[in-house]
């Protein structure tokens, strides 16, 4: 089935993504489009849970993240 705006996926590899109220997101610096909305708006809803954003910083997905954070 094709991806619409209401799924939400979360992929993890490695080490834990979460802990306590930390959550990191990172990804592509040549993110699409659709990629940095999404990273925005999951930033934004996390951060309103109390959860707080970390990651590299790097462009992209990173400064996506941290901007829905703010």
């Amino acid at each position: 089935s094709d991806v619409c705006s209401s799924d939400l996926f979360l992929f993890a590899q490695g080490a834990r993504l979460v802990d306590g109220n930390h959550l990191a997101m990172v990804g592509s610096r040549e993110a699409t489009k659709y990629g940095l909305e999404s990273a925005h708006k999951l930033a934004k809803d996390v951060a309103n849970g109390g959860i707080t954003i970390v990651s590299g910083g790097a462009y992209g997905i990173d400064v996506a993240s941290h901007d829905g954070a703010v």
